[in-house]
């Protein structure tokens, strides 16, 4: 029977001479890397033995085809340059002009189902062609979001009989409102 195991126990010569130190540890600052091997083993060649021949893993190195340069990502490469030099004009574009008309219409339709309600009207300086007018009441259904309402023409006011006839009576500007929660105060 062989005794080997006990006899290589007992021996006193050591691996931890022949093994190369952990990258990145505090042993290793002397050393300088080569290169590497096939494997992708990195070969160390340390500042004592750097004025030394080379091992015969640095001449097979020498030898070895050269790595591939690592892959470009691909917000470098060219036709993802090109497709964003096209797509972010184009997008923006029809951004504004399918939302152009949409955000128009809402607005319009927030104009036609508001309510002009005037709870108190007041004459003052009446002469034979004019008069001030002061107004009291709310603005209702404005819509959620708060906005600032300007009357830039004049507001046509007229006489709406029970036939449906319009009898136009004159033309009054009004000031700016501030609506917020659905509602304006006229006054």
């Amino acid at each position: 029977m062989d005794n080997r195991s006990s006899t290589s126990l007992s021996s006193q010569a050591g691996l931890a001479a022949h093994a190369t130190q952990p990258a990145g540890s505090r042993f290793s600052e002397g050393d300088t890397i080569v290169g590497a091997t096939a494997a992708g083993v990195p070969v160390v060649r340390s500042s004592e033995t750097s004025a030394q021949q080379p091992t015969s893993a640095q001449n097979r190195d020498a030898s070895a085809p050269v790595q591939q340069q690592p892959k470009v990502p691909f917000y470098k490469r060219r036709w993802f340059i090109i497709t964003q030099i096209i797509c972010i004009p184009l997008g923006i574009t029809l951004l504004f002009v399918i939302l152009f008309p949409v955000v128009t219409a809402i607005a319009q339709l927030v104009v036609n189902r508001s309510q002009l309600d005037v709870e108190v009207a007041t004459i003052s300086f009446p002469q034979n062609n004019s008069f001030s007018l002061s107004l009291q009441g709310l603005v209702t259904h404005t819509g959620i979001i708060p906005a600032h309402i300007q009357f830039t023409n004049p507001v046509q006011v007229a006489w709406v009989q029970e036939n449906g006839t319009e009898t136009p009576i004159g033309v009054m500007t009004l000031d700016a409102l501030s609506a917020s929660h659905k509602r304006a105060t006229l006054n």
